[in-house]
C-alpha cells in the first residue's frame, strides 16, 4: 500500500506533458502488473456506440413527448373548426328563419287587433268574414227599428240560413245527447222547502242560463219558417235597458243582443211567452229531427217548476243557504262566488257591473251555474210564472234559499230576467 503511495506522489511530480501512456508504462514496470491498451478502432467503436446509444434515446425521448402533443393539437383544432362550422351554420339558420318568425308574428298581432278593434266598433253586419267563413246572422240593433218600422223583419242570405242551421242542429244534438257539459242529470228526491216535504220526479237541467246565441238562433228560425208573428212577439224589448236601469246604457239596448260579443251572457228582456215559445220550438225541432232515431224521445222541454229550482239550487237538499254550499258569498280567498249587488251603489265590486257569461264563477254539486245570481230565471209556480235566485242588480239576501225574497213576480221584460229549461226524465238515466 505504502508502494502506491510512493507511485502516486511520482506520477504528481512529473511534468504536465507526460502522457496517459508514459503513466501506464511506469505502473506497470513499478507493479508488476500489465494494464490493458484499447486499439484506435476500439476508442473510435466505444465512441460511435455511445453516440448512437444517445441519438436513439433522444430521438425516443422526442418521440414519446412530440406526438401526443401533436395529437392533442389536431384535435384542439379539429374541434374548433368543428365548433366554428356548428356556430356558422346556426348563425346561418337564425339569419335564415329570424325575419320568418318576426313577420308571422306581426301579422298574427295585425289579425288580432284589427279584430278586435271591428268587435268593439262595428255592428255585426258590418265585420268582414274571413274567406270561406259564414257568420251567424244578425239581430238588428235597436236603433234600425226606431228608424224603419215596429215590426222590422230582418232578411237572411242564403249562407246566413245555412250557417243558422248549423247552430240549430248543434243545439238540438246537445239536447238528444244529454252530455254533462250542456245538461245535468237530477234524480228523484224528496226535500223540504219552508218546512213543506216535496216529492220531485227525476229530470234534466241546462247546467246555463239560455244565450243570446240560442235565442237568436230560435228567432231567426221564425223567420226562416215565415213565423214573423211569433218573432215579433218573441223578440227582447232592448230598450228595456235605457227604460229601466240607471246610468248611460245606450250601447247595451244597441249592441247587447245583436252583437257577438255577447254570444255567451244569457238572454234578457224577454216576455213570459218568449220564453215558452223557445221551449215549445226546441222540443218540436228535436222531435222532427234525425235525433230522435239515434238518442230516442224526451219529455217536452219546458221552464222548471219552482221546486226542481230549489232543488238544483240546494244540491237536493244538502245546502240550506247558497248553492255553493256555506253561509258567505265569498270564498277563503275573499273572491265573490256569484253575480249579484255588493253594495248599494256598486254592482261592478263583484266581478261584473251587469250580466256576466253564463258559465262564470264555480259550478254548484251537479255542474249547474248561476242558479243564484247573474239573472233572475223563470219558474213555474202555483201563482203562474216567477222569478227565482236574484240577478245582477240584487242584494245579498235576494239569494239566499232560506230567504223567501229569492222569489219574485215580475210583470214584463226586465234587464234582470232570465231562464233556463228543463225537462222530465222518465227511464234509466246513463251517464255520456
Amino acid at each position: 500500500m505504502n508502494q502506491l503511495d510512493d507511485l502516486f506522489k511520482q506520477a504528481k511530480e512529473l511534468p504536465v506533458s507526460y502522457s496517459l501512456e508514459d503513466a501506464l508504462s511506469t505502473l506497470e514496470a513499478n507493479s508488476g502488473v500489465p494494464f490493458p491498451r484499447r486499439s484506435n478502432f476500439g476508442k473510435w467503436l466505444l465512441t460511435k456506440k455511445v453516440w448512437i446509444m444517445i441519438s436513439l434515446i433522444t430521438m425516443a425521448v422526442m418521440v414519446t413527448l412530440l406526438v401526443p402533443q401533436k395529437s392533442q393539437q389536431e384535435k384542439q383544432q379539429h374541434k374548433s373548426v368543428q365548433h366554428e362550422t356548428n356556430q356558422s351554420d346556426l348563425k346561418a339558420e337564425n339569419v335564415k328563419e329570424a325575419p320568418v318568425l318576426k313577420v308571422r308574428s306581426i301579422k298574427e298581432e295585425i289579425e288580432r287587433d284589427q279584430f278586435d278593434l271591428e268587435m268593439q266598433l262595428l255592428p255585426m253586419q258590418k265585420l268582414k268574414p274571413k274567406k270561406k267563413e259564414v257568420r251567424m246572422p244578425v239581430f238588428q240593433p235597436y236603433r234600425l227599428y226606431k228608424e224603419r218600422q215596429e215590426e222590422y223583419i230582418p232578411t237572411l242570405t242564403e249562407e246566413q240560413r245555412k250557417a243558422n242551421e248549423r247552430q240549430k242542429q248543434k243545439m238540438l244534438k246537445a239536447l238528444g245527447k244529454r252530455d254533462k257539459k250542456d245538461y245535468a242529470y237530477l234524480p228523484s228526491s224528496s226535500i223540504k222547502i219552508f218546512g213543506r216535504e216535496r216529492s220531485i220526479q227525476a229530470f234534466y237541467m241546462s247546467t246555463t242560463e239560455v244565450t243570446n246565441l240560442e235565442y237568436r238562433t230560435f228567432l231567426f228560425d221564425l223567420i226562416i219558417q215565415g213565423r214573423t208573428a211569433d218573432f215579433l212577439i218573441a223578440r227582447p224589448d232592448q230598450q228595456m235597458w235605457t227604460k229601466i236601469t240607471t246610468g248611460d246604457m245606450n250601447a247595451m239596448e244597441e249592441m247587447y243582443f245583436s252583437h257577438e260579443a255577447y254570444d255567451d251572457y244569457p238572454v234578457v228582456n224577454i216576455s213570459e211567452e218568449g220564453a215558452k215559445m223557445y221551449c215549445e220550438w226546441l222540443d218540436e225541432s228535436y222531435m222532427k229531427s234525425s235525433y230522435v232515431k239515434k238518442y230516442g224521445e224526451i219529455q217536452p222541454v219546458r221552464l222548471p217548476h219552482y221546486e226542481e229550482w230549489f232543488l238544483a239550487a240546494s244540491n237536493a237538499g244538502q245546502d240550506s243557504i247558497y248553492p255553493w254550499g256555506g253561509a258567505f258569498p265569498r270564498n277563503a280567498d275573499g273572491c265573490y262566488l256569484a253575480n249579484y249587488r255588493p253594495k248599494v251603489e256598486d254592482y261592478d265590486d263583484d266581478g261584473g257591473f251587469y250580466t256576466v257569461k253564463v258559465d262564470s264563477y264555480t259550478p254548484n254539486k251537479f255542474g249547474i251555474y248561476n242558479l243564484m245570481g247573474n239573472v233572475t230565471e223563470m219558474v213555474n209556480t202555483n201563482e203562474g210564472i216567477q222569478h227565482a235566485g236574484g240577478g245582477w242588480m240584487s242584494p245579498l239576501h235576494e239569494l239566499r234559499l232560506d230567504d223567501i225574497q229569492h222569489l219574485q213576480k215580475r210583470e214584463g221584460p226586465h234587464p234582470t230576467d232570465g231562464f233556463r229549461i228543463v225537462f222530465t226524465y222518465i227511464g234509466r238515466h246513463f251517464d255520456q
